[in-house]
């Protein structure tokens, strides 16, 4: 498994990422794969041959919007000997301590910005556990938006009562936005019903697998393909759909 955690740095980089984009720019304008041929930007080979992979070999990138100084796992020095970990990166005399994670496996990359810096690495996978028992979790467009049963139990859970609330009271209040044409705001009010119904599916989910964890248990997906093809079902369904 990737992770990735973000570290202040308190250095001004400015310099080094104005470089990187002009590396960028050379990049997409010529499809060079060589640092030799940006050594003229004084940027570090190592990081300059990073830019280059990603910006010459993707047809796609037209032009350039914002680069990070990119270091390979080969160009980070990571020393576990201390209570605090310390991850060394040469290339820009860089130093950080980090203690809060020591079970990872290697740094993968570092990416540098203004303000951060990412640290990607490798955390060792937990076991898959063997199922006992399997829960089935059905997907609802009305009422609560998943129920969940133990068919050798017989016990029955109900999540997400509330997300057809949030649905009704937010499309009435677009509703009434769009009839004085105040539609700048029903995109707002709509944007903020999104993140109301993703922050709710997501503890809904958690809540899932935790129940599946304490059951000892798989969790089963009813099969919803095709279900949009449906002509048959009313305007107000497609809404909860």
């Amino acid at each position: 498994m990737i992770l990735t955690f973000n570290l202040k740095h308190n250095r001004d980089f400015s310099s080094e990422l104005e470089k990187a984009r002009q590396v960028a720019e050379f990049a997409i304008r010529t499809r060079a794969l060589s640092s030799k041929d940006v050594k003229q930007f004084g940027l570090k080979s190592i990081i300059a041959n990073q830019i280059l992979r990603k910006h010459s070999r993707n047809k796609k990138i037209k032009s350039v919007e914002h680069v990070n100084l990119t270091i390979p796992g080969q160009g980070i020095k990571v020393d576990r000997e201390q209570i605090e970990i310390y991850i060394y990166i040469p290339s820009l005399k860089l130093t950080l301590t980090y203690a809060l994670i020591n079970y990872f496996e290697k740094v993968n990359q570092i990416e540098v910005d203004e303000q951060y810096v990412h640290v990607s690495v490798t955390i060792p996978e937990k076991p898959a556990i063997e199922p006992q028992t399997w829960l089935g979790v059905d997907r609802n467009t009305t009422g609560h938006i998943v129920v969940i049963a133990n068919p050798q139990t017989g016990k029955v859970w109900k999540l997400g009562k509330k997300a057809e609330h949030i649905h009704r009271k937010y499309r009435e209040i677009r509703r009434k936005l769009q009839r004085v044409k105040k539609y700048r705001l029903a995109k707002k009010i709509k944007n903020r019903e999104s993140r109301i119904i993703m922050d709710l599916n997501h503890k809904v989910s958690r809540k899932i697998v935790k129940i599946a964890k304490e059951q000892n248990a798989g969790i089963k997906l009813e099969k919803l393909d095709g279900i949009r093809n449906n002509k048959k079902h009313s305007k107000s369904f497609n809404y909860g759909l």
